[in-house]
């Protein structure tokens, strides 16, 4: 039996966990409907639905993945280093309610969308190709969304494994660097996921596909990735052991030293009896957070010191999709100022099943550390029902209204259970997004 056939029936034959489903739906719903409502979301909806083009199901797919990554408060399977629930909610949420899917479908389209891209990413290294330029979750959305919409067109292990080599040979991978302007970078995320819609379909529709994709070393010689066979075939159901939800929308990269920097506020700290503050990394990541610039969204989304001074002065705006830039104000400019970023070896070793950070700060003449491994919302120290909730909150009251936003939470915790309520909350997301 082909790998690509193996992984179809291991990602199909295992349970679908209830509650992570419905935390995942919840989730990403939210940031589906915060992203959708940024400026940047409006002229990706200009470009893919206006009045000159018929928006089809996979358009609306490409924008609705495209605005969910872009809100950067998404979940993130660390060991991965991807984010499966951007690709694969939106698929489930769109496709399922094109197609009328049930609870129990929709449970099952989810669970082996995420155990794909999860299986998938831990099987080329994800956290190691970041750093040479290929971004797991785009290399990986074509298959992820290929395997979630098979599901939902009612598919078998043989269907699947076929939508799910059909969605390999359109994956890319190299979406280039961050650039000024509306960058392309959503856009392809969105497209990729578009395409493994398209690939289900084809295959529902009886078109064939390579299964034996994965038996060699197909990935090494045209993508330059190496596939570690053993891994994405793994019997230890670690496919969803280590997915972090995101407390703050910001890079996964700056959480910790984010968290360990609230923990001194919290202590009563004050932000301008700051001397300085040394954020220690693993070496993989100390570019990407400490590199300072904050003209742009990106920049201000990976930039650890803004983060920390948001924390400090503005804490509000850690929940802010649109990111808007305070870096200018003096209180705010003075503290990034005094924060630097640096390589710390001890935690290399710990890297990537978690993403630590030790915090060095000087108040006062006074020094201290923190160290942060498991920060707020990684799985040893998951979100409470009411943080999670209060964070959802956040992200939806202002576009559904707080009592809109209760409507939809309420409805998503019984989607996956009650056809009723999956409607509802199908209804009540699509109508507060424009998709």
């Amino acid at each position: 039996m082909a790998v690509v056939e193996q992984i179809a029936e291991k990602i199909l034959a295992a349970p679908a966990p209830p509650q992570f489903l419905t935390r995942s739906l919840l989730d990403i719903a939210a940031a589906m409907l915060a992203g959708g409502a940024t400026s940047e979301a409006a002229k990706l909806r200009a470009h893919l639905i206006d009045d000159a083009w018929s928006a089809s199901v996979p358009d609306r797919v490409a924008l609705a993945v495209a605005t969910t990554r872009l809100s950067e408060v998404d979940d993130i399977h660390l060991s991965s280093c991807t984010t499966p629930g951007s690709i694969v909610v939106p698929v489930a949420l769109i496709a399922g309610a094109q197609l009328g899917a049930s609870p129990e479908v929709m449970a099952r389209a989810i669970a082996a969308g995420y155990r794909t891209i999860i299986r998938l990413g831990r099987a080329v290294d994800g956290p190691r190709i970041l750093y040479r330029g290929i971004w797991p979750t785009y290399l990986l959305a074509p298959v992820g969304a290929a395997v979630t919409a098979s599901v939902l067109f009612g598919g078998n292990s043989t269907d699947v494994a076929k939508a799910m080599a059909l969605g390999l040979t359109q994956v890319s991978g190299g979406a280039g660097a961050h650039v000024a302007g509306l960058g392309p970078r959503w856009w392809l995320a969105g497209q990729a996921a578009a395409a493994g819609v398209r690939a289900a379909r084809a295959i529902s529709d009886g078109f064939a596909a390579d299964v034996s994709l994965l038996d060699g070393d197909w990935l090494q010689r045209v993508h330059g990735v190496a596939f570690d066979r053993y891994m994405a075939l793994s019997d230890v159901d670690a496919d969803m052991d280590a997915l972090s939800l995101k407390p703050i929308c910001a890079a996964k990269q700056t959480i910790a030293a984010v968290d360990g920097f609230r923990q001194f506020l919290a202590e009563g700290v004050d932000p301008a009896a700051i001397d300085s503050v040394r954020i220690g990394v693993p070496k993989d990541y100390v570019a990407m957070i400490g590199g300072g610039g904050v003209a742009s969204r990106m920049g201000r989304m990976t930039s650890v010191a803004y983060q920390c001074a948001l924390a400090a002065y503005e804490p509000a705006l850690l929940t802010d999709v649109e990111r808007v830039d305070r870096s200018q104000y003096p209180r705010i400019a003075a503290l990034m100022a005094k924060i630097s970023v640096e390589h710390d070896s001890a935690l290399d070793a710990v890297f990537p099943r978690r993403w630590p950070a030790r915090v060095h700060l000087r108040a006062a003449g006074k020094a201290r550390t923190i160290e942060v491994v498991e920060a707020l919302g990684d799985p040893g120290r998951p979100l409470e029902n009411e943080a999670f909730q209060r964070k959802f909150m956040a992200l939806t009251a202002p576009i559904a209204g707080k009592e809109g936003a209760e409507q939809l939470f309420a409805a998503g915790e019984r989607a996956l259970v009650d056809a009723g309520a999956l409607r509802d909350f199908q209804a009540g997301i699509l109508t507060h997004r424009p998709i």
